[in-house]
């Protein structure tokens, strides 16, 4: 069994959304005064490889805690998608993507997180290309750059997917990751009421 760690670390001066509070980590507490290391964390709840529940966007729908985690775990399949800033049904249409699925996609995303800081230009999920996974009937869906939609989307791409229930992961780190099947493990912290939550996701290969 391998496992792949395909979450990015969370760092102070790490890429962060565009207008998203930047994270903050200082220690408070050492082993040489406290006899123990203890740190504080500030930072956004979509931050670094992260989950967007419904609630991000949908009023009503559910919290990052509510969210079903069969949703997050299970077989995915990742796609390699290069040549485009805008993934559409044209490059979809020959995947194999059935009901049920969790798809992610590795995409030229993948230098952006070399660059010394957030980059708005980035290969995102059209608005097409998300109806077409909504009728597809997919469960979740990630991308390996911080947000799915482009940077001035406007956040139709996001209410389509959400609002049909298909969960969200952003921020996913497959650069040493190979196109094919694997095993999926995505948890978000169970932030009572929360519009997202960091995560740790890992691709496991047997």
């Amino acid at each position: 069994m391998i496992v792949h760690d395909v979450s990015v670390p969370i760092f102070m001066g790490m890429h962060v959304f565009a207008g998203d509070p930047a994270p903050e980590i200082k220690r408070v507490k050492s082993i040489e005064e406290n006899g123990a290391n203890v740190s504080v964390i500030s930072m956004g709840t979509h931050t670094g490889t992260h989950v967007d529940p419904p609630f991000h966007f949908v009023q009503s729908g559910n919290t990052v805690d509510e969210l079903d985690l069969s949703l997050l775990m299970g077989e995915a399949k990742v796609f390699e998608v290069y040549g485009t800033l805008k993934i559409q049904p044209e490059h979809l249409k020959n995947l194999d993507i059935q009901k049920g699925d969790m798809v992610l996609f590795k995409t030229d995303n993948a230098k952006r997180w070399k660059q010394p800081q957030f980059q708005k230009e980035f290969t995102s999920l059209g608005l097409e290309g998300a109806q077409y996974l909504v009728e597809k009937g997919v469960k979740a869906v990630g991308i390996d750059y911080l947000s799915i939609e482009e940077y001035h989307g406007g956040g139709r791409v996001h209410r389509l997917l959400l609002g049909n229930g298909v969960v969200v992961v952003e921020g996913l780190y497959l650069n040493d990751v190979n196109p094919g099947k694997y095993k999926f493990i995505c948890l978000p912290l169970k932030i009572k009421g929360g519009d997202g939550s960091p995560a740790r996701a890992i691709l496991i290969e047997e």
